[in-house]
């Protein structure tokens, strides 16, 4: 007849404490299983995950702080730009040589008769109301007619005048090589870059 005896870890033959744990003063019932010694390390990774978290979150708090801040000095700048004495030295520069273009170049004699529609009436109305607003510019000498029944666009149109092209490119040179365009194009750059 076989007899199998089945020994733990650290246990002699007849189940007590083996002799190096009597030697030590521990009993079979002090020792540790394995799910009690790994309950701290996983309340400390439990920890450390947390730790990290919170972290993340404020990190991210800050970065949205950054650029929150950094979007408040950049329209600061924006507006030191708009109102510096360059800034407004080119608009005039800008407006008295389109100005001064549009009278060299507007035509004299505008006159026609335009007939249109569009599908939608109130489409047709809206740009009634638009080509209304510009009455002063194209003057008496043209005729518009709205159609609310159908899509059409009919008409005739005369317009006379001179277009002086080395006007034009005098213009163009004068303002691309003024001092004020250089400074600028500098400024606005650097503000392009900031953003």
């Amino acid at each position: 007849q076989t007899t199998t005896i089945q020994l733990k870890y650290g246990q002699s033959a007849n189940g007590q404490p083996s002799a190096s744990q009597l030697k030590n003063g521990q009993s079979a019932k002090d020792q540790p299983t394995p799910s009690q010694a790994t309950a701290p390390e996983s309340r400390l990774r439990e920890i450390r995950n947390r730790l990290r978290s919170i972290r993340q979150f404020f990190s991210a708090i800050a970065g949205i702080i950054r650029k929150i801040y950094r979007k408040l000095n950049w329209l600061k700048d924006a507006k030191a730009f708009w109102r510096s004495e360059n800034t407004r030295q080119m608009v005039c520069i800008l407006k008295d040589n389109v100005l001064h273009l549009w009278r060299k170049i507007k035509p004299k004699t505008i006159r026609g008769d335009i007939i249109f529609g569009m599908e939608d009436p109130a489409a047709t109305g809206q740009i009634l109301g638009i080509a209304a607003v510009f009455y002063a510019c194209y003057g008496k000498g043209i005729s518009i007619t709205p159609d609310f029944t159908e899509k059409k666009l009919e008409g005739n149109l005369l317009v006379k005048g001179r277009f002086s092209l080395a006007t034009a490119v005098g213009i163009f040179f004068r303002i691309l090589f003024s001092h004020s365009w250089k400074r600028f194009v500098r400024d606005f750059n650097q503000l392009k870059e900031a953003f």
